[in-house]
């Protein structure tokens, strides 16, 4: 495991941010959803209706 975060060492500086769920839906979708299923969607046919509906909302 050391050998895997040795690339830290070259950071000069690290920003945590927080982003309010409501403000970030899509990726909190995502975060939920990979958490209980792996996924791969080919084109947007195939991707859940509830994901459909969070980018008509937020970018529609």
């Amino acid at each position: 495991m050391e050998q895997d975060l040795a690339f830290l060492a070259d950071l000069n500086q690290v920003i945590i941010r927080h982003i309010p769920r409501e403000a970030n839906r899509l990726a909190d979708f995502c975060a939920k959803f990979g958490s209980c299923n792996n996924f791969v969607w080919h084109d947007v046919t195939s991707a859940p209706t509830e994901f459909m509906e969070i980018v008509h909302d937020d970018f529609g």
